[in-house]
C-alpha cells in the first residue's frame, strides 16, 4: 500500500508540473499574438501642464490677495504711544535743564520751543507721509467700531507743549482689532470666485486700493474657458435622466431592456420582457409582450 501510494503522489506532482508549465506556454503565446499599445514618450502633456499651472496660478492668487486683504498694515508706534505727551512730559518736567535758562532768552518755553522743531516737526511730518490712514492699517474708521479711537486716528502735532501723560491708544486699537468680526466688510473679506476676483476692483483695498491683476482673466482662460488640450467626448445624457416636465419619465429613450423575462399572475400582461428605467421614481409598465412605458404611478 505504500508502494501505490507513493507512485500516486509522484503521479500527482507530475501531473501539476505538467499544467504549470501548459499555462506558461499559453502565456507566451498569447503575450507574443498580442501586440501591446507603445507607451507614451512622455510622462507630461505640454498642454494639460500649460492649464494646470494657469490653474495654480489662479488658486494661489486669491489666497495670497485675500491674506494681504485681511492681514492689517502696521501702524506708527508713535501713534500707539501717544509721542508727542511723551515730550509734552519732558517740556513739564525740564524746568531746571540748561535750555530754560534766561542765557538764550526768556526762560518761559524755552525747551518747548526747542524741541518743536528738533522733534515734533519731523515726526509729525513722518507721520503724514507714511500713515496718513486711520489706525488698522485703514479699517477703524469713525463709528466703524464701539472701541474706535475718537476721529478713527490719531495724528502727532508739530508743536509740542507742556503737559501731563494719558495714552490708552493701544489698548483701544486692541480692542477693536479683537472685537471686529471676520468679514468686517462684506464686499472685500468674503470668498469669492476667480470670476468675481477677475470683474471686481482688487480686493486689497486699505489704506489705497491695489490697481488689480490682469492676469486673472487671460489665466481663467487657459486654465477654464478654453484650455489648450481637447476635450474628451464626454455624452453625459442628462435629458434621459432629467427630462422636462414634473411627470415626465423620459419617453421611450429612458427605458433599457434588462434581457429577462417576467411570468405574473396578475395584470393585464402575463408575461413580457423587463425593461428598467432610467428616471428615478419611474418604473416599467408594460403594454404588451414586447413593448410598454416608464410611469410614475
Amino acid at each position: 500500500m505504500a508502494r501505490i501510494s507513493t507512485i500516486g503522489t509522484m503521479q500527482h506532482r507530475g501531473y501539476i508540473a505538467l499544467r504549470a508549465l501548459a499555462v506558461l506556454l499559453c502565456a507566451v503565446m498569447v503575450s507574443k499574438a498580442v501586440t501591446a499599445a507603445p507607451f507614451a514618450p512622455d510622462a507630461c502633456d505640454p498642454e494639460y501642464y500649460e492649464s494646470m499651472q494657469s490653474r495654480a496660478w489662479l488658486e494661489a492668487q486669491r489666497e495670497i490677495t485675500q491674506n494681504q486683504n485681511l492681514i492689517f498694515k502696521p501702524d506708527s508706534v508713535l501713534e500707539y504711544t501717544c509721542f508727542d505727551k511723551f515730550a509734552g512730559v519732558l517740556v513739564q518736567s525740564a524746568s531746571t535743564m540748561f535750555s530754560e535758562s534766561t542765557r538764550w532768552g526768556p526762560a518761559a518755553g524755552n525747551m518747548a520751543n526747542a524741541l518743536t522743531p528738533l522733534i515734533g516737526a519731523p515726526m509729525a511730518a513722518y507721520e503724514s507721509s507714511n500713515f496718513d490712514h486711520t489706525l488698522l492699517g485703514g479699517r477703524m474708521d469713525a463709528g466703524a467700531s464701539s472701541a474706535s479711537v475718537t476721529g478713527g486716528s490719531y495724528t502727532l502735532p508739530g508743536a509740542i507743549t507742556a503737559g501731563s501723560y494719558t495714552c490708552d491708544v493701544m489698548r483701544t486699537v486692541w480692542m477693536a482689532a479683537k472685537c471686529m468680526d471676520f468679514i468686517d466688510e462684506a464686499a472685500e473679506d468674503g470668498f469669492f470666485t476667480f470670476a468675481e476676483y477677475a470683474a471686481q476692483p482688487d480686493k486689497r483695498f486699505l489704506p489705497t486700493r491695489c490697481s488689480g491683476i490682469a492676469d486673472y482673466t487671460s489665466n481663467m482662460d487657459t486654465a477654464i474657458a478654453n484650455p489648450p488640450w481637447e476635450r474628451d467626448p464626454i455624452v453625459l445624457r442628462l435629458k434621459y435622466i432629467y427630462p422636462p416636465g414634473a411627470s415626465s419619465c423620459g419617453g421611450v429613450d429612458s427605458k433599457i431592456k434588462t434581457g429577462l423575462t417576467v411570468e405574473q399572475s396578475t395584470g393585464g400582461v402575463s408575461k413580457y420582457e423587463e425593461h428598467v428605467c432610467l428616471v428615478p421614481g419611474c418604473h416599467y409598465k408594460p403594454s404588451t409582450a414586447t413593448n410598454g412605458t416608464c410611469v410614475i404611478n
